[in-house]
Formats: C-alpha cells, sequence, structure tokens
C-alpha cells in the first residue's frame, strides 16, 4: 500500500484543532494565573478540564483516520472483512490511545508552565512576553507536532486492525508487515526511518532496526516520524524463513 493517501487532510485538521483549543486555553491559564503570575493560583479543576477537552477533541480523529486507513487498505484486498468488528476496534483502540496521549501532553504542558513563569520575575517580562514563551506549547506549533505523529500512529493502527480481522476470519492466510518511508534528503538523513525502509516485520510482528536493534510494533518511531506499513499476503508453504527471520538482537521498545 502506498503512504496514507488522507494523511495532509487529517494533519491539517487536526493541527487547526488542537492549536485553537490550546490557545483558547491559554486564555484561560492566563487569567487564573493572574498579574503577577502565580501558579498556585491555577485550581486543579482548570488542569482537568483542559484535559476533558483535549481528550474530547481528539478521540474521534483519531477513531477516524484509524478508520479511513482501513478502508484504504481493505480496498481492493482480496478477502472480505466484519466493518462492524473493526469500527468496534476503530472506537477501542481511540478511546485507549487518547487517554494515554492526553496524559503526556498535559504532563509536558505543566512542565513547561512550571520552568517557564519563574522567568517572568527573573528577566523583567511582561504578561504578554510570558503568553509568547508559552504559545510555543499551547498553539499550532505543538498542535502540528501532534498532528504529524498522531495521524502516522493511528493510521498504521488502522491497517494493523484489518490485518487483525482477516487473520481472525482466515487463520490460513499469512500477512508480512513492511516498513516504508518516503525516499528523500530529509528521510535518509533519519537514523532511525531510513535503515528501518523495507525492513519486514519478524514471526513476532516485530520491526527490527537493522543497526540498533531495537523493535517497533509499528510507525511512528518518533516525534514527527511519517513513515507506513504495507503487508502482503502469502500462503503459508509461501511463507520462508526469511519473510519471519527472528534477530539475534531484540530490544522490545513498543511505540
Amino acid at each position: 500500500m502506498s503512504d496514507f493517501a488522507a494523511r495532509d487532510i487529517f494533519e491539517a485538521r487536526i493541527q487547526q484543532a488542537i492549536g485553537d483549543l490550546q490557545q483558547r486555553q491559554l486564555d484561560r491559564l492566563m487569567v487564573a494565573m493572574g498579574t503577577p503570575p502565580r501558579l498556585g493560583n491555577v485550581p486543579s479543576s482548570l488542569w482537568t478540564e483542559f484535559k476533558h477537552e483535549m481528550t474530547d477533541l481528539v478521540t474521534p480523529m483519531l477513531r477516524d483516520v484509524y478508520n479511513a486507513s482501513a478502508i484504504q487498505f481493505a480496498h481492493g484486498l482480496p478477502v472480505g472483512v466484519d466493518w462492524n468488528q473493526v469500527n468496534e476496534r476503530a472506537a477501542s483502540w481511540a478511546e485507549k490511545h487518547a487517554g494515554v496521549l492526553i496524559k503526556k501532553v498535559d504532563r509536558h504542558s505543566l512542565d513547561v508552565v512550571r520552568q517557564t513563569v519563574p522567568q517572568y520575575f527573573r528577566q523583567d517580562w511582561t504578561m504578554d512576553d510570558l503568553r509568547a514563551k508559552l504559545t510555543s506549547t499551547f498553539g499550532p506549533v505543538r498542535g502540528g507536532m501532534i498532528a504529524t505523529s498522531e495521524v502516522t500512529t493511528a493510521a498504521a493502527e488502522g491497517e494493523l486492525g484489518i490485518v487483525r480481522e482477516i487473520k481472525a476470519e482466515n487463520p490460513g492466510i499469512v500477512m508480512v508487515g513492511i516498513w516504508n518511508t518516503n525516499n528523500d534528503a530529509i528521510v535518509r538523513k533519519c537514523e532511525t526511518c531510513w535503515p528501518l525502509h523495507n525492513v519486514r516485520a519478524n514471526k513476532q510482528g516485530w520491526f527490527i532496526h537493522p543497526q540498533t536493534g531495537m523493535a517497533y510494533r509499528r510507525p511512528g518511531a518518533h516525534t514527527r516520524c511519517r513513515c507506513w506499513l504495507n503487508h502482503e499476503i502469502v500462503n503459508l508453504d509461501q511463507a520462508s524463513a526469511r519473510d519471519f527471520g527472528v534477530s539475534s538482537v531484540e530490544r522490545s521498545a513498543e511505540r
């Protein structure tokens, strides 16, 4: 399969949505801190509201990416799938993954605020200066990083969801995963992604980095990763040791 066809559309949509929400959240945070800014003025309930708002925003978008990728991959396959099962997998995965993602986002945001607010006093900043410094975390730049990374993750999970469905319904079919990435000047400089290009998953479904031995379950391998998966269908009697060879060095680092 080629790269996820709707990648750019979903990345732009998610970046815009997250950026807009975080700008509104920054407005409320600035008011809550007061002038001069005091983190102690911010009630814990406000951070809880931020978490729920972000979760409610991101979860359905992750589900939509998963489903769109699943549909793209399933198109033209010689076997059918139970779309009710696929949709249930999409909803379940999106809810679980969003919970983990937002915890990381909130933790990072709070850490940045804790590190940045003291600079207001040390550097003799204005409140506008403080807001400008926080905008890189609460705004479109951060939204873009999240959008790129999470579209890659959700698209890969969508394809893997179809693979799991086919395997469950057709135990005689073997599907071999292949890691793909763009062959361009930027990616060729990436020590993580470029060596993984065209690497085939082992029997356990892990992609083993040929240089580091690090094991990845699926893209993305790092922040802003834009790699994708491709799966080939082979019969059991066609599966070779090369297809399912296990590296002697495997460190399970699921991303």
